[in-house]
C-alpha cells in the first residue's frame, strides 16, 4: 500500500460518458466508479486540454490508473460537481500509472 492511499480519506464519484444516446436523443450516462482520493482546495494556474492556461480550484490527487477524462463527470464529497480543466497521469519506473491527478 502506497503513502497515497494511507493519506486518501475522502471518496470521489467518477462517472464515465455514455456512448450513445437514450430513446429520447439524450446522451446515456455511463459507468460510475467512487475512488479514495487527496483534495487540494488551491488556486493555482494549469494548462487546460487546449493548451490554454486557466485557474483550477481544485487538485484531486488518486492513486494508479483511474478511468477518468473531461467529458467525465466528477462528483466531489460535499456533492459539488465542479468541470474537468485537466487530467495528468504518472507513469512509474515499470510504466504503470502510479498517479491520476484531476484540476477542476
Amino acid at each position: 500500500m502506497s503513502l497515497l492511499d494511507q493519506c486518501a480519506k475522502q471518496t470521489i464519484v467518477i462517472e464515465t460518458p455514455g456512448t450513445g444516446y437514450d430513446d429520447f436523443g439524450n446522451p446515456s450516462t455511463g459507468t460510475s466508479a467512487s475512488y479514495k482520493a487527496i483534495i487540494f482546495q488551491k488556486n493555482r494556474v494549469v494548462l487546460d486540454r487546449t493548451g490554454k492556461q486557466v485557474v483550477s480550484a481544485c487538485q484531486i490527487m488518486m492513486s494508479g490508473a483511474v478511468s477518468v477524462n473531461p467529458e467525465s463527470t466528477l462528483t466531489l464529497p460535499d456533492g459539488k460537481q465542479p468541470i474537468i480543466i485537466a487530467v495528468n497521469k504518472t507513469p512509474g519506473f515499470d510504466g504503470t500509472n502510479v498517479l491520476t491527478e484531476i484540476y477542476t
